[in-house]
């Protein structure tokens, strides 16, 4: 079943891949030059690289972030038979939310660096362009001032946006095993549940930890798409 649901997923990715491509190619072809002038070289070859981004991360985190959500689903219900009960639901719920403030961070991290790595990207272009000119009319030493202040701003940046990554995938799924344990805990001490309750709350625990590592996975992928996507747009928008 895994091989098959795989084989399917390499054909929809494939066949995916290709209305992506065509539908910007096409957009490519109806968009307004003097707009693509007045952006620059840059500007497109930026395009050029989040067209890649959104094929592929959307395709696959999108399918990551969709069975990691079936694969939670099953173990809520697989808690709730457990010895904790409603009670590691709730657990796993507000672990939950807190991967939803994760992942809005992260989004917000994402788009600023993006807007960065665009900015230098159309910078460098331009003075390759003009090189020539910079090299007769601008100081040896100078020149690469707005260079060194750009990446700066950038790689600070990055750094931000990785640490916030990190903290996502690493805390959440880690932190999900800590606080099922503590709700675990006094119900194993107090209650004595029967051996299939314990065995299904500490399956279910396992459960939960392997989907929540996948789904902060897929929805960081999502989040890069969604923001690499909004720079393509236009050209999909152009194509009418």
């Amino acid at each position: 079943v895994r091989a098959g649901g795989l084989w399917a997923m390499g054909q929809f990715s494939i066949d995916a891949a290709a209305l992506i491509k065509q539908r910007l190619l096409a957009g490519a072809l109806r968009a307004d030059l003097d707009a693509l002038r007045a952006e620059g070289v840059g500007q497109s070859l930026g395009r050029v690289f989040d067209a890649s981004a959104v094929e592929q991360l959307a395709i696959g985190g999108g399918f990551l972030a969709l069975f990691a959500t079936i694969e939670v689903a099953v173990a809520a219900v697989v808690l709730a038979l457990g010895a904790g009960g409603l009670l590691e639901v709730g657990l796993l719920a507000a672990t939950l939310v807190a991967m939803g403030l994760g992942v809005r961070r992260y989004l917000r991290s994402r788009r600023t660096w993006t807007a960065r790595r665009l900015a230098i990207t159309h910078h460098l272009i331009e003075s390759m362009a003009g090189h020539a000119t910079r090299l007769a009319q601008q100081r040896a030493q100078r020149r690469h001032d707005d260079e060194d202040r750009a990446l700066l701003t950038y790689t600070t940046q990055a750094a931000e946006m990785d640490r916030s990554m990190v903290a996502l995938q690493a805390l959440v799924p880690r932190g999900w095993l800590v606080v099922a344990a503590t709700g675990l805990a006094p119900v194993v001490v107090a209650g004595h549940p029967a051996p299939s309750e314990l065995a299904l709350a500490l399956g279910g625990v396992l459960l939960a930890y392997s989907a929540l590592g996948r789904l902060t996975t897929g929805a960081t992928r999502l989040a890069g798409a969604a923001i690499a996507w909004r720079a393509i747009e236009p050209l999909l928008a152009a194509r009418g």
